[in-house]
């Protein structure tokens, strides 16, 4: 241990600190390697062009008069080995320093002085940083914003600067414009010349008293402390640690405690957002944490502090958050979020770099209290001011490779928010052959002049990180295309901070960036011609540029929104002009928000021109209105929270992607106690007894115990069913058994009710089927006056992927008979069955059954009265089915299916193509399931080279380093072991409605906001009283393999069907159904004057909402 400490204090990086609360679960040799190679990932995981007309925009660097670059050079005190963030590069800022209405650029340097160029029209630049006032001072530069600190009209810059790690030193600058092209330093005399490591910093109104405030990003350093402390959010550091400075007549002041802001000692702020995230008319903050540290979320208190709240509305963020931007990428009215992380569209990249932390560090992080994060960039869903989901992987920006600046604006001019992102390092420093030779040369007693020495031996081993920048053009669906090449950008460079300004008045956004080791970037936008309204907001007040100011364009019912915050992307900041695209459409109406709430109202406006707005006088300031009752409302009638036991698939098999151990709670709604009012029976976990909830005259719900379900509470409820099988005119209850659970615990269980609501066994009744059972669907299958029962079979133990046996029970006076042998066969062999229904779908007046689930495409088995008959499956259809519901959604008499899948929101997928295979690999008596993607035509292992060692040891040999593993097919991984492999296969993961088109099924997409995760569970009712059928849907699984990212971006969702297979999105703020989390059952519970809506979730409460009182008459 002596050792291990010794080494921790001497190396300045983190990820150690992970390691020493895994000591405990470890020998000390195990401690040791973790404690290196988390030394190391830890760290450094820190830290294009064509020209030519026909593309949207075209490369003119060089052309322009800019000559500035961002040269480094390393030197044993200053490299990154002792600085995490030496490729960190600098900012770049906009704004038109001499009001002659043209943008002008200003440039920060790492090394060098930094610059300012003057623009002369016509994309010509003039540099007059020489006598200007500005100077480098041999200073590290990082982040730029342009902005009006005095309030004179003139806009002045500040600048942040790295001092106290590897010789630097100096402290933030701040230049005052003097009117004539010079600048005046007066930090110190604001109160803003703070020294320490700087990042950017943000001005804006906090307490709308008329000036502008400052939040000051700053980053930490890795050391001893920051390696050993995990929750270190109230240590403060002169050197590290975010400030606020509150602006008071013109000086600012220290207020970061007062106001609720963290000082935290290991946050390593890259990236700043500010914006009204709640949209309450006060600005919010967000701030992006490298490494361990959690995201920050403030929500402003209405001028009184702040109140951090990322846990209350983040789902997950990514784990290296680097540069960031907020926009209203769907024109909802609701400002959205992207952050960057490192994860890389490149196969071969991908499989060579580190990423995810093992699995002990992170379920550790997760019990300290730290938010689930993941190496991918993050798009943020606004979900009305109060959630936020994750959307990246369905709009395909998932994985943009090292990512610094995120730049939404609409480069088109069509009407939709664009995408820009920069790109690319020096060196890649998370490459895993390098990460593992250093590993292989340090030991205890490795000096640090010997480590020294063994890093610059590694040093030729980091790959070249070079990589185009991306650009996305945005949809209408949540979606991004990537654009990049056919927009201009094919060039692989390292462009840092960057920003969008329209430098040459034609009315589009052109793009700079500053990039490391050349000349910074300009592209200038051809979308010139199309039409636009650049919109310039002014103020005689302390706020000149109006920051905070939101602008609303109405075009034909349809609105755009943008608010006005200048600091966006990665240490840059961009002009202050707002630019819209615009449909055809007339203008209707340019409304503005001016800071402070007041509004005004623009009704006469051309296109095509630049509208500048002055706030008038005796302007109105509307209240916030409460919003509009929904059609559910939250209703406190049940108390109980669900307990998941601790067992897991993922300790027998890490491979498998999914753990089907925690598959509860099961629900069903039933009247048991003939009283009119439907009650409601909850499973449970193992070690847990499952309920049954008697509903009173009000709504409530009262528990009445049921000693003979705790006698069964060793069993896992997996789906439950009520059900009069004896036909004594009261419900029995059939509860399913699964959850991976010992043999003795799989036996399904049937309860007879007394009439009154209790229960006692009706084991006798039943066959021994000790299946892990998915679902038990009741139906008078034979037309005998009795009910029948199909049970589903979910999985076997152990062996993930292998086809467990489904059955027919027929009711034979009372007692169940397995008929499968000989009424339907093909059950034994169905697949991994998740879901099923019965419906009458050939209208032949019989039930058949639909079955589906995991790997496997809907069985439609059709009753031909004596046996069953399935038809061919489709093969276009196999997914990953959850569940399955049937009505007649198009009004034309016939029974359609609303099929529930995993959704088009995975980081899985890993390409477009969204194909996926699994190869059973037979291990000894084992079953080792392999999951694979498509890109291009062949298939490539998620899985990364260690996992996949960790099962099959032999690879280790097989490919020796990173780079020889990475890229290969999963042919060329495992060859001979395949020859024997059973292989499943997956091409559909959208969530369905098929209509019955004569027996036939056509297939038709849910929404895109149906697709943001898997749907476990729907309802098919008229929800609004229209007469046709509507959709409640929910979902979510965070029983995911710790290097994926959960399915997490539900929060239930209304879809109002208007009778011919339409269907309008009704998002969780407007219907006011709220079923986020892992829910795994919805139900309907009726009673006089009321409809309720119960929502079980795993390892969670269950919940309640009621349709409004309102509704009812019309169901």
């Amino acid at each position: 241990m002596t050792n291990i400490v010794i080494f921790a204090r001497y190396s300045n990086f983190i990820g150690i600190h992970f390691v020493l609360y895994t000591i405990a679960m470890y020998d000390q040799k195990s401690a040791f390697c973790y404690l290196v190679f988390f030394y190391l990932s830890s760290l450094l995981l820190s830290t294009g062009c064509q020209t030519g007309q026909s593309h949207l925009f075209t490369d003119v660097t060089g052309k322009c008069g800019i000559d500035f670059r961002n040269d480094l050079v390393s030197s044993p005190d200053l490299r990154i080995m002792t600085y995490p963030y030496f490729y960190n590069g600098a900012g770049v800022g906009a704004g038109d320093f001499n009001n002659d209405g043209l943008v002008d650029l200003y440039f920060a340097s790492n090394q060098k002085e930094d610059k300012i160029y003057i623009n002369q029209g016509n994309l010509q630049f003039l540099d007059v940083s020489s006598g200007s006032g500005i100077a480098n001072h041999g200073e590290w530069h990082t982040g730029v914003n342009v902005v009006d600190v005095n309030a004179d009209g003139w806009l002045d810059i500040y600048v942040c600067t790295v001092s106290g790690i590897g010789g630097l030193q100096g402290h933030n600058r701040l230049y005052i414009n003097n009117g004539d092209l010079t600048f005046s330093e007066a930090a110190e005399t604001y109160g803003l010349d703070f020294s320490g490591l700087s990042t950017q910093a943000a001005f804006f109104d906090y307490d709308q008293d008329g000036d502008l405030d400052c939040y000051l990003l700053n980053h930490a350093a890795h050391d001893a402390f920051s390696s050993y402390t995990l929750r270190a959010k109230n240590v403060q550091n002169e050197l590290l640690g975010d400030r606020f400075y509150i602006n008071q007549n013109g000086a600012f002041q220290n207020k970061t405690a007062e106001i609720g802001i963290i000082q935290a000692y290991n946050g390593f702020g890259l990236g700043i957002s500010v914006s009204d995230f709640n949209n309450d008319g006060w600005v919010d903050i967000y701030v992006c944490n490298d490494f361990l540290e959690d995201d920050f979320l403030y929500i402003n208190q209405h001028g009184l502090g702040f109140k951090e709240s990322l846990h209350d509305m983040f789902a997950h963020t990514s784990k290296f958050s680097m540069g960031a931007d907020a926009a209203d990428v769907n024109n909802d009215g609701y400002t959205d979020l992207l952050t960057l992380d490192m994860r890389p569209p490149d196969e071969w990249v991908l499989k060579t770099s580190t990423g995810e932390d093992p699995p002990q560090v992170y379920e550790f992080k997760i019990n300290q209290g730290y938010l689930h994060q993941y190496a991918q960039n993050c798009l943020q869903l606004n979900m009305g001011g109060s959630k936020f989901s994750d959307i990246a992987p369905l709009a395909g920006v998932e994985a943009t490779d090292w990512s610094w600046s995120a730049l939404f604006a609409d480069f088109d001019l069509d009407g939709q928010k664009d995408l820009f992102v920069s790109n690319g390092i020096p060196n890649r420093p998370n490459n895993y052959d390098f990460v593992n030779y250093i590993y292989s040369q340090v030991s205890a007693n490795t000096t640090t002049q010997d480590f020294h020495a063994i890093w610059d031996k590694a040093t030729p081993l980091m790959p070249d990180g070079a990589a185009r920048n991306h650009i996305y053009q945005g949809q209408s669906d949540f979606r991004f295309v990537d654009k990049s090449l056919d927009w201009g950008f094919s060039t692989k460079d390292y462009s840092n901070g960057s920003l969008y300004a329209d430098l040459d008045n034609d009315g589009d956004l052109d793009l700079v960036s500053n990039r490391l080791n050349n000349t910074a970037g300009i592209w200038r936008n051809n979308a010139a011609g199309r039409d636009y309204l650049r919109i310039k907001l002014t103020d005689a007040g302390s706020n000149s540029q109006t920051l905070g100011s939101k602008v609303y364009i109405w075009q034909g019912g349809q609105y755009q929104y943008q608010e006005l915050m200048n600091v966006r992307g990665f240490l840059s900041s961009v002009d202050h002009t707002l630019i819209f695209g615009l449909t055809p459409s007339p203008i209707d109406s340019v409304i503005v928000i001016w800071p402070g709430g007041h509004k005004q109202i623009i009704t006469t406006t051309v296109r095509n021109q630049t509208l500048t707005i002055s706030p008038e006088k005796n302007l109105t300031k509307p209240s916030l209105q409460p919003k509009e009752p929904g059609f559910f409302v939250k209703n406190h009638s049940i108390s109980f929270e669900h307990k998941q036991d601790q067992q897991s698939d993922f300790l027998q098999n890490p491979l498998q992607i999914f753990d089907l151990s925690k598959a509860g709670p099961a629900l069903a709604a039933g009247d048991v106690n003939a009283d009119g009012l439907d009650d409601l029976f909850v499973g449970a976990a193992s070690s847990y007894a499952g309920a049954i909830w008697i509903q009173q005259s009000d709504g409530h719900f009262l528990e009445m115990r049921q000693p003979v379900f705790e006698n069964d509470a060793m069993s896992e409820d997996t789906d439950a069913a009520f059900l009069d099988f004896d036909l004594d005119g009261d419900l029995d209850l059939y509860v399913a058994s699964g959850g991976n659970q010992v043999r003795e615990y799989l036996t399904d269980r049937l309860y007879i009710n007394d009439g009154s609501g209790r229960f006692t066994s009706g084991q006798r009744a039943l066959p021994i089927l000790p299946i892990n059972t998915a679902c038990v669907r009741p139906a008078d299958f034979d037309k005998d006056g009795d009910l029948d029962i199909f049970v589903g079979g979910r999985n076997i133990k152990n062996r993930y992927g292998e086809t467990p046996q489904s059955y027919l029970l027929e009711n034979q006076d009372g007692k169940f008979v397995d008929v499968t042998p000989t009424k339907c066969p093909e059950l034994l062999t169905a697949g991994m069955v998740t879901d099923a229904t019965w419906v009458d779908f050939d209208d032949d007046k019989v039930l058949d059954l639909v079955i589906v689930g995991e790997w496997m495409a809907p069985m439609f088995i059709e009753n031909r009265g004596v046996t069953f008959s399935p038809r061919v499956r489709d093969s276009r259809m196999i997914g990953l089915w959850n569940t399955i519901e049937h009505g007649d959604l198009d009004s034309d008499g016939d029974q359609d299916l609303l099929l529930g899948n995993l959704g088009l929101n995975s980081t899985i997928f890993g390409s477009d193509a969204r194909e996926l295979k699994l190869y059973l690999i037979k291990r000894d008596q084992s079953l080792i399931p392999v999951l694979s993607y498509r890109i291009d035509d062949e298939f490539y292992p998620v899985h990364s080279k260690d996992e996949l060692e960790r099962a099959f040891p032999e690879l280790g040999k097989k490919f020796n380093h990173y780079g020889d593993f990475a890229g290969k097919s999963v042919e060329e991984v495992f060859g001979n072991m395949l020859v024997d492999a059973n292989v499943l296969q997956a091409n559909q993961f959208a969530s369905l409605y098929l209509e019955n088109v004569n027996g036939a099924f056509k297939e038709h997409s849910l929404p895109a906001a149906a697709q943001v995760s898997c749907i476990n569970s729907s309802i098919l009712s008229d929800i609004n009283g229209d007469g046709h059928l509507d959709m409640l849907l929910a979902g979510n699984n965070y029983n995911v393999v710790y290097t994926h990212t959960r399915n997490d971006a539900s929060y239930g969702l209304t879809l109002l069907g208007d009778g011919e297979g339409n269907f309008d999105v009704i998002l969780p703020q407007t219907s006011g159904f709220w079923a986020g989390g892992p829910v795994s059952k919805l139900t309907l519970l009726r009673g006089p004057g009321r409809l309720q809506v119960a929502i079980a979730r795993n390892d969670a409460a269950l919940s309640v909402y009621q349709l409004q009182p309102a509704l009812l008459p019309l169901l």
